[in-house]
Parts: C-alpha cells; sequence; structure tokens
C-alpha cells in the first residue's frame, strides 16, 4: 500500500515523493480530555516529513471544508513543540475525494491546487 499511496500524492500534488511513510494512528488527539477528536483515512508523512492527510468523502454532511481546514491545522500545529521556531514548520498536504460538487469551492480561504 505505500507505493500505490506513494503514487497517489505524486499525482495529486504533481512532484516527486523520495519518502513516505504511512502513520499506524490516523487519531487527532487534542490537549484537553473536551478537545474534539478528529479521525484521518489515511495520515503519512513524505519527504522530509511533510504531514499528509488524504480523505474519502461519499456524502455530503455540509462541513467537509470546515473538517478539512480543522486536519489540516491540527497537523500543522502538531509539526512544533516547546521552543522550537516557525521556520521548522514543513508544508502540510490535504487530499480530499469527494463523490458530490463542493458548492463553497470558491469561498475556500486558503491557497490550493484543485484537480
Amino acid at each position: 500500500m505505500p507505493e500505490e499511496t506513494k503514487k497517489l500524492i505524486e499525482d495529486v500534488i504533481d512532484e516527486k515523493v523520495e519518502k513516505i511513510t504511512l502513520e499506524q494512528n490516523p487519531y487527532l488527539w487534542g490537549e484537553q480530555n473536551e478537545d474534539k477528536l478528529g479521525i484521518i483515512d489515511v495520515r503519512a508523512k513524505i519527504n522530509d516529513n511533510n504531514p499528509v492527510d488524504i480523505e474519502i468523502q461519499l456524502v455530503d454532511n455540509k462541513d467537509i471544508e470546515k473538517r478539512i481546514l480543522w486536519y489540516w491545522s491540527k497537523l500543522y500545529f502538531k509539526q512544533l513543540k516547546k521552543n522550537q521556531d516557525y521556520i521548522q514548520l514543513k508544508r502540510t498536504i490535504s487530499i480530499i475525494f469527494l463523490d458530490y460538487k463542493l458548492e463553497k469551492l470558491k469561498e475556500f480561504p486558503t491557497h490550493t491546487k484543485w484537480q
């Protein structure tokens, strides 16, 4: 499965992936007990430890853009430990496969690559 996932990521981001590690832990734990838990479909790290989230959504729950942004932000946030500099943050990638049209696509507040 790592080779297939590597090829999928390469095709989507249109660049070579030298190394891929599939994470065994799909959970995005919060800092507090009352924090929301996120569960990523496929969680990986590529090349220079860039986090990647791959999601598949078949049903429109009317919140996918918020959920994906929340997952992305958790992966980005979790990269730094105490006393580390912001310069150490790596590019974080979210890939989402939808089985419906995302009407809010034009309003999505990030730099994106859509195919």
